[in-house]
């Protein structure tokens, strides 16, 4: 953790800060700092663990010191330690988006096309919202500085606090809009969340997706010929998306569309298992439903209904590890 170079090799995640404010971008590298290794004496290339370099002026702030707080720091690095335990944090503040390219375009200089855009965070000025309009620009003026970043916008990624209340309309967007604590701590947890949730379902999920491409999933292929092997075309696909399973169901999906198998979704797992039940009772035909771990109570009575009519078939259910940060 320091606010010296970054040249080294290891994976870079860029977050950038947008405000008036000093001590929101304070806020942000103190939270960030809670993720990071503390500093050592070795050599600069010889560091391992996360580093945080940041562009706020002075010493890097402490993290809060409150119960909450450390709760979620510590979940978040528990999680963060098995994906990403070698990794820079860059911050960037600037009072305003177009000092904030200027910051992107400066920071990317000479380096590899390995970075990724983590968050953008937008403290707004004064008491009212900033217009819609203001944010979408600023965020294109960062799309032109990130040119060769992977990055996206949306309302994970991009957040924009202000003290406006947030209404009871919330309309769709690129971003999105938070209240801001008064606390200090708790703007700080949120913060952490954000992150750890990126690396969730963007940086760790896309290297799954990535890696499971080399080739079907021996799970996926076993049970797909069994059913075969047993009930040809009959037997349907039905489930309910999970990053822990998404190389599963689209392996399972191509044999389908291959074999001419239904594929069944619906709204909740419940409905998987109606459909599954439906579907037996009508043409005995039997079900392979997938599913994750955090939503198996979803099925409810239909899976004692399922045991009841003697269906058949196959249920997978994905359990997170141990360390996991959310279970679905």
């Amino acid at each position: 953790m320091d606010s010296g170079s970054d040249s080294d090799e290891r994976p870079r995640f860029l977050v950038v800060t947008v405000g008036a404010r000093p001590a929101f971008h304070a806020v942000v590298a103190a939270a960030l700092s809670g993720l990071a290794e503390p500093p050592d004496d070795g050599p600069e290339g010889t560091r391992t663990g996360r580093r945080l370099v940041t562009g706020v002026p002075g010493p890097v702030p402490a993290p809060p010191d409150h119960a909450d707080w450390h709760t979620v720091v510590s979940r978040a690095r528990r999680y963060l330690d098995r994906v990403v335990p070698d990794a820079t944090v860059r911050h960037l503040g600037a009072g305003s988006f177009p000092e904030a390219a200027r910051a992107l375009a400066a920071a990317r200089a000479g380096r590899r096309d390995d970075d990724l855009l983590a968050l953008v965070l937008v403290e707004t000025d004064g008491p009212g919202r900033q217009p819609d309009e203001a944010v979408t620009a600023g965020l294109a003026l960062l799309g032109d500085a990130l040119d060769g970043v992977r990055h996206t916008f949306t309302s994970r990624t991009v957040l924009v606090y202000d003290r406006a209340p947030l209404g009871r309309t919330l309309i769709a967007g690129p971003y999105g809009r938070r209240q801001l604590p008064d606390r200090d701590w708790v703007l700080a947890s949120d913060v952490v969340v954000a992150f750890t949730d990126w690396v969730q379902l963007d940086y760790a999920s896309s290297a799954l997706r990535g890696s499971s491409a080399a080739g079907p999933s021996l799970l996926g292929g076993e049970l797909a010929a069994f059913l075969d092997a047993r009930a040809g075309a009959r037997w349907g696909l039905h489930y309910y998306t999970g990053s822990v399973v998404s190389g599963l169901i689209g392996d399972l999906e191509e044999h389908a569309a291959r074999a001419g198998n239904p594929v069944l979704r619906g709204p909740s797992e419940h409905s998987l298992a109606c459909g599954a039940l439906a579907r037996w009772q009508l043409d005995g035909a039997p079900f392979l439903i997938v599913v994750t771990s955090g939503m198996i109570d979803e099925f409810r009575g239909t899976l004692a209904n399922l045991r009841e009519s003697r269906a058949r078939g196959f249920i997978v259910c994905a359990d997170s590890s141990p360390g996991a940060w959310f279970p679905f």
